[in-house]
């Protein structure tokens, strides 16, 4: 073998490991989204409750994927990726043998902690190790592999809590982990450029009590009424999130460049972004509970219900980039934010008639909606700031999307907890109630969605 093909066979294989650590963590999401019931039967919680499991996961996996551009330029990647394994399996093997709620719960904060350097990780190898005529080929790869990722994890999940338990999913994710630790290290060889600016752990600090608080916020709705909880944590959230805009670009050390959002394009697009993710993660937790609930299905035909539009969606991905190559963003991202709203104004509108196949055929317009708009917003917001700014980009959208599908797993589940408790009867009668509030703020928000994404594409245009 000559040293060019064994170069290529070992960035390959790095970006496989990266790769397999990275989609661990979507994986695991989509396979928890159709195991909050046993998993409130088991400890004797609210479903309200269970949100935690994906939304504690996403806050802290939001919070340490800030800290990845700098560790990637100061420390080498291959450690980075020792440390995220080995720190991961450790929260795996906590969640498999939990015996209480809290202790699952810690687990999948480890988790969360974890995996927040794994795709900036994936993404860092792809951009520096690979040829730029071919980034786009290995995107739709990753891409394709999220969607496949989406497409079995609520199918296995299922599959393993009707013939044993929900237990054995954790097992799961700490072989996978063992397998790109192993392949992770015999692999990545990168080596760190370094940097001037030094790391702002008062930033950190910052954004971690603010994204922690507007957490505690969105959990708290499940209750009756709005709590002293909820309002002191909605003060303390916005008041950090001033602080660290405050602080963040003052001095030496800083976590990002915030004046990118100086920019009313790219300040549109991070909010049509944001909520992009927080309403496809919301759905892809809700739908499969309110399949179980509402509809009486078992715990592995509501983790199908959401399968055919994973699937599609991953088709639909690839579509869309060379579309947006080709004809421009602005069609595809605009028509993904309609097909979404589209499929979630029909969950509202037919409720009462929703039978399984419906639900799953409406669901496929929310998730390939999801897939034409969501990639390619980050690449048109990149078109738009300097090249020396791209980096910001990456990073913030990357915080943007772990945190927002914390914020939307949880305000749906809260609110579908909140119809639930609104109504008196049977439980099919709480569930129905439940769906309606949930679908009905999940409209709300694609309809700020798709103005946001047309605000976008306005105000670049205006900036051209």
């Amino acid at each position: 073998m000559s040293s060019q093909t064994e170069k290529k066979a070992t960035v390959g294989l790095s970006i496989v490991a990266a790769g397999l650590l990275a989609l661990t963590g979507v994986f695991s999401n989509k396979c928890i989204n159709v195991m909050f019931p046993d998993v409130a039967h088991d400890f004797s919680v609210s479903i309200g409750s269970t949100q935690w499991l994906i939304s504690g996961f996403m806050m802290t996996n939001a919070i340490t994927a800030a800290t990845s551009a700098y560790l990637l330029k100061k420390i080498a990647a291959q450690k980075i990726e020792l440390v995220c394994a080995i720190l991961f399996c450790v929260g795996a093997l906590m969640d498999a043998l939990a015996p209480s709620f809290p202790i699952l719960i810690a687990g999948r904060i480890i988790q969360g902690i974890a995996l927040g350097p794994a795709m900036p990780l994936l993404w860092f190898l792809i951009f520096t190790e690979i040829s730029k005529s071919r980034v786009g080929t290995i995107s739709g790869w990753i891409g394709a592999s999220i969607g496949i990722a989406c497409t079995i994890g609520p199918l296995y999940a299922g599959w393993v809590s009707d013939l044993g338990s929900w237990r054995l999913v954790f097992w799961t994710f700490l072989v996978l982990a063992i397998i790109s630790l192993i392949l992770g290290q015999i692999s990545i060889r990168v080596i760190p450029e370094g940097t001037d600016y030094h790391f702002s752990f008062s930033g950190l600090a910052f954004l971690a009590i603010c994204f922690s608080a507007f957490d505690i916020t969105v959990s708290s709705l499940d209750e009756p009424h709005l709590t002293l909880t909820f309002w002191l944590s909605l003060i303390i959230g916005f008041l950090f999130l001033g602080i660290f805009i405050f602080t963040n670009n003052r001095g030496k050390a800083r976590l990002f460049n915030l004046k990118i959002f100086a920019i009313p394009a790219v300040a549109f697009s991070a909010l049509a972004y944001f909520l992009f993710e927080a309403i496809n993660v919301g759905m892809q937790a809700l739908v499969p509970t309110y399949a179980q609930c509402a509809l009486r299905t078992s715990a592995l035909l509501g983790g199908f219900v959401i399968i055919p539009g994973s699937i599609l969606g991953s088709f639909g991905s690839v579509i869309a980039g060379k579309w947006a190559d080709k004809k421009g963003y602005d069609i595809p991202i605009i028509l993904g934010a309609s097909s979404l709203l589209f499929g979630i104004v029909g969950t509202v509108i037919f409720q009462k008639n929703l039978a399984i196949w419906s639900l799953l055929l409406l669901y496929i317009f929310q998730r390939v909606g999801f897939s034409f708009g969501y990639q390619n917003i980050v690449s048109h917001t990149s078109l738009i700031v300097p090249a020396s700014e791209k980096a910001d980009v990456s990073s913030l959208f990357s915080v943007i999307a772990n945190y927002s599908g914390s914020v939307g797993a949880g305000l749906l589940l809260s609110l579908f907890e909140i119809g639930q408790d609104s109504v008196s009867g049977s439980a099919i009668t709480k569930a129905l109630a439940g769906g309606h509030i949930a679908f009905l703020y999940g409209t709300f928000g694609a309809i700020l969605m798709l103005l946001f994404t047309i605000l976008s594409f306005i105000s670049s245009r205006k900036k051209g």
